[in-house]
């Protein structure tokens, strides 16, 4: 038992735990406030326990920190070790047990998990690694691989700006290499057919060598050879050196586009040339076919042509063809990859010798910068996702003194080895003793010029000073000196150059190997555009084979439901005339006896009176007739309102008919009410027997107060039987009575819990009814059913029950008969009504059927064909996800062309027409300025005409006009003028000042 869950710290703990997680979050669940809840309860229950048991285990653990204490503090004589003080052995075995047990459970754990996680990676390494033929390898720009992966985060993940990676191609099945082979073998000979056959349309690929489209004439009629828009078709048809069309191809549109950007292509129409294949030229390319012969082992001559694929084989076949060639596709790619790659693994050796030859500089000009060396990353290592290097461990597994010992052992016992070997290599050890491991002696001018040091005394005397000697031995040296320097100059330029090309090749290589990478990439994004456009076609033909397919099992579902429901309408239909023909036999005879029933009705006085030869009176009659007409009801039929008969009678319940059922239901409530005051006053009670007929065969006295009577009755003698029943009854009996109303009671519970109760309450309930309108036979007493006042003799009487019952015969006869009538017309309605959901079953799977078979026309007759067009040819509407084609037509080149011309003549047109009406515009607006100059002029003239009637010549002007014009007073006008302005200028700079002023405040 754990005795920490019951202490109060570790209870104020958890909910100490509960209430900061409230406060975290907000809320607690159910379960959380329920366990929070059973804590606290268990905190107050176990409150003082729980603290008597923290006080004994803290006494105790005290008391044994002061044994261990003064244990310390003895000698070691008489010091004991830690296991002397344990006293319960057992209890310390089965601790250890329990730790051993446990240490076991955990390393059987791990073992198990490391066996489980080994063998998901041997299964992934299996099914995609090992399985693959060529594997996946990336090749990353120098820029990256010299910047640590210089990248773009997109979304959270690494994208890399230049990053090529080759195709990864799985293994060839020996399934699929049999496969192929068969396919190849059949299509060949279907090829030898068509190159044997006139109905055969065989000729060679455009711009491709050896290559040749091989179909059926019917299927190739209306497409060219040339075509240019249908994807592995034509121009599109793949080929063996389909990495260089793909390259040609690209530079000659960009090159295209490049010159109508610059204006340089002239303008020739929306339609391109397309070359049509006639029949002549075809007749021609398969004589010349004849002569060189189709190479059948190349796969790329046993394709079909889009359009010519229509059954379901040609479509398997193409299929199977098709992958093959994305396999031959993706695998040139990978060969041109592979030289890529060579050429990097090249151009990283030869950079790594440069950048020894570029240290060795540093080295000699003294320097420390240091030189990163480049070598292939993992992305670009095959197979570096399998491998763990040591770096990539962020821990290390648990070392074992006697492993740690054994892993020393080895490392000492290699480095033995490695000292044997290198003392056996004399030639090694004498190069490094005598020239330090170089062949090459190197003149090092930094470390001459380092060592050339300055005599002592040339620092102390001056040069003016000096004598002879002296000055010669400074002019040596400084011309020794002057010598280093200039060798050191020269020397440090030369290294400095070699460095500085040796960096200028790493980078031009370095270049140009990014120059081809990118030149790759884009090489793969046209591969890519092909194998993408290869494999939509290829799921075009699976969709299509899939959906026939589908379309032929629900076609053969359909049908066999069909036969199915037409056999089950033919078995109702037999059910139905042979239900007919029982039904019209039985209603003839029905017929027939109610026929036989009125007979007898009508007949019944003559016949009564024939019978006893003699003659009664009117009143007698009526009184046979009653009697003949009395009827007795089966006990426990039920009654029209749904009550039954027991409830109102003693031990027989009877219903006195005056008239017999074809009678009453044919003379209605009238005569039933007649024949009832009849009865009343014919009727009298039995002697001896008290107010109600033991026997059954009085009549009641009257409807409501019977009822009530009887009801009260019924009450009465159900309470005395009851009482008599216990009384003669013994203790045994009793309790058996009592088990048998508990299993009735039980029983009938049973049975209210079936989900069919109701239904056969309801059919019970219809089947009484049913017996309750047949009469019971029954004869006549003269005691008791014979009225008051009336004398009749036994023979009459005799006669009498006779007749009655050869009519209730006839009367049971025909009311089974109706029974079985009504039985009949609702099986045969019930009949008629499953037929009738069979019919529009059967319609509706027809209708089904129709539109299966429709369906299957058009999937047998629609052609899956992959269009490629440049953007602007297509105008269909681009939705955000997928573009909904359906609607949408495909359009010839010529025709658009002929509109296009058509538009462009007519935009021509009315341009022109535009500009003849822009010119005669232009010369109406000519006209009506020239008038409005001409009016203006006009209105001048004769204004000025009044200035001059009205001018006054003063003094002055005719000096002007008699003496001329004078130079100085134009002088002088001119200066004043000039003043004037100056005036005018230097006013306004200073209201400008004032505003610029009153602005800044």
């Amino acid at each position: 038992i754990n005795l920490s869950k019951f202490f109060a710290e570790d209870f104020s703990s958890v909910l100490t735990s509960k209430e900061s997680h409230f406060q975290q979050y907000g809320t607690m669940t159910w379960l959380e406030l329920k366990e929070a809840e059973k804590l606290k309860e268990m905190q107050l229950n176990f409150k003082f326990k729980s603290m008597g048991i923290t006080s004994a285990v803290n006494e105790i653990s005290h008391r044994l920190k002061i044994l261990l204490q003064q244990n310390e503090d003895r000698s070691d004589l008489e010091k004991m070790n830690r296991e002397e003080f344990v006293i319960d052995e057992d209890r310390k075995n089965i601790l250890i047990a329990e730790r051993a047990q446990k240490i076991s459970d955990i390393h059987s754990m791990y073992v198990k998990r490391n066996t489980w996680h080994e063998l998901r990676a041997a299964r992934v390494r299996q099914k995609c690694w090992d399985s693959m033929e060529v594997k996946s390898v990336t090749l990353l720009s120098f820029a990256l691989s010299s910047t640590a992966f210089l990248s773009t985060d997109v979304g959270g993940k690494r994208s890399f700006k230049h990053a090529v990676s080759s195709f990864p191609i799985s293994k060839n099945t020996p399934e699929n290499i049999d496969t192929i082979e068969k396919v190849k073998r059949l299509r060949g000979i279907e090829v030898k057919t068509q190159h044997s056959s006139s109905l055969g349309s065989v000729h060679r690929v455009p711009g491709a060598s050896g290559i040749h489209r091989s179909a059926w004439y019917t299927s190739l009629k209306g497409c060219p050879a040339t075509v240019t828009w249908i994807s592995n078709d034509g121009t599109r048809w793949p080929v063996n050196d389909q990495i260089d069309n793909l390259l040609s191809n690209e530079k000659l549109v960009s090159g295209n586009a490049t010159q109508a950007a610059e204006g340089k292509d002239k303008e020739k129409g929306a339609a391109p040339a397309v070359a049509v294949v006639d029949d002549d030229d075809e007749m021609s390319a398969n004589s010349l076919d004849d002569d060189h012969g189709i190479d059948e082992n190349n796969i790329l001559n046993l394709l079909y042509p889009p359009h010519a694929v229509r059954t379901q084989v040609q479509k398997r076949t193409q299929i199977v063809l098709l992958k093959e060639v994305v396999r031959q596709l993706r695998m040139r790619f990978n060969e041109k990859f592979t030289q890529l790659y060579k050429e990097k693994e090249d151009i990283f050796g030869s950079i790594e010798s440069r950048n020894v030859r570029i240290r060795a500089i540093l080295d000699d000009l003294h320097q420390k910068d240091e030189v990163a060396s480049l070598k292939m990353t993992d992305l670009e290592t095959p197979g570096s996702a399998l491998r763990v290097d040591a770096s990539e461990l962020t821990s290390k597994p648990y070392e074992s003194e006697a492993v740690k010992a054994a892993r020393l052992r080895e490392e000492e016992e290699r480095i033995r080895k490695a000292l044997e070997n290198d003392k056996e290599d004399i030639k090694g050890r004498a190069l490094d003793e005598m020239m330090f491991g170089t062949l090459e002696v190197k003149r090092d001018v930094f470390a001459e010029a380092s060592a050339l040091q300055k005599p002592e005394w040339m620092d102390t005397i001056l040069v003016s000073e000096m004598n002879e000697s002296e000055l010669k031995e400074y002019d040596a040296f400084q011309q020794k000196l002057k010598t280093l320097q200039e060798e050191q100059a020269s020397y440090r330029k030369l290294l400095e150059q070699e460095m500085k090309k040796l960096k200028n090749e790493i980078a031009d290589s370095c270049k140009v190997f990014d120059e081809k990478l990118d030149e790759m990439s884009k090489l793969k994004v046209l591969v890519h555009r092909e194998i993408l456009s290869i494999e939509i076609y290829i799921s075009r033909l699976a969709l299509n084979m899939a959906k026939t397919e589908q379309t032929w099992k629900s076609l053969k579902k359909t049908e066999q439901q069909i036969q199915s429901l037409r056999k089950d309408r033919n078995e109702v239909r037999s059910k139905i005339d042979t239900f007919s023909v029982k039904f019209e036999e039985m209603k003839t005879r029905i017929g027939v006896l109610q026929e036989e029933e009125r007979q007898l009705d009508k007949t019944f006085k003559r016949d009564l009176q024939n019978l006893c030869s003699n003659t009664f009176d009117q009143d007698s009659l009526k009184i046979f007739t009653m009697l003949f007409r009395m009827r007795t009801y089966p006990r426990g039929a039920y009654n029209g309102d749904g009550t039954n008969a027991d409830s109102f009678g003693g031990d027989q319940s009877e219903v006195n008919q005056s008239e017999s059922g074809n009678k009453t239901r044919s003379k209605g409530k009238s005569a039933g009410g007649a024949s009832a005051s009849k009865t009343t006053k014919y009727g009298r009670s039995t002697k001896g027997k008290g107010k109600d007929s033991s026997g059954g065969q009085g009549l009641n006295e009257s409807a409501a107060g019977g009822e009530s009577k009887g009801k009260s009755r019924m009450k009465a003698s159900n309470k005395a039987g009851a009482s008599a029943s216990n009384n003669a009854m013994g203790p045994m009996q009793q309790a058996a009575e009592a088990l048998k109303s508990s299993l009735e009671e039980g029983s009938k519970t049973s049975l209210e819990r079936d989900p069919f109760y109701d239904a056969l309450l309801r059919q019970d309930k219809v089947k009484k009814m049913n017996e309750g309108q047949i009469p019971v036979y029954n004869t006549l007493s003269m005691e008791s059913d014979c009225p008051e006042d009336f004398i009749v003799d036994q023979f009459s009487w005799a006669k009498l029950n006779d007749l009655r019952s050869a009519r209730i015969d006839k009367e049971i006869e025909v009311k089974k008969l109706l029974q079985e009538f009504a039985d009949l017309k609702g099986k045969l309605e019930r009949l008629d009504a499953e037929e009738a959901v069979l019919l529009s079953c059967l319609n509706e799977m027809k209708s089904a059927r129709d539109v299966l078979v429709a369906g299957l026309r058009t999937l047998e007759s629609d052609l899956d064909i992959v269009v490629c067009l440049r953007q602007g040819q297509d105008e269909v509407d681009k939705d955000a996800a997928v573009t909904d084609y359906s609607k949408a037509l495909m359009l010839p080149t010529e025709i658009l062309g002929k509109y296009n011309s058509r538009i462009k003549e007519l935009g021509r047109e009315k341009i022109a027409i535009l500009t003849k009406t822009k010119q005669f515009r232009r010369k109406i607006n000519m006209f009506d300025w020239e008038a409005k100059h001409n009016f203006m002029e006009a209105k001048h003239f004769e204004a000025y005409l009044t200035d001059l009637q009205l001018f006054r010549v003063t003094r002055e002007l005719q000096k002007i006009i008699r003496d001329g014009s004078d130079a100085s007073q134009t002088k002088e006008r001119l200066e004043k003028v000039a003043l004037r302005k100056e005036f005018l200028q230097k006013d306004a700079e200073e209201k400008l000042n004032t505003l610029r002023l009153n602005n800044d405040l």
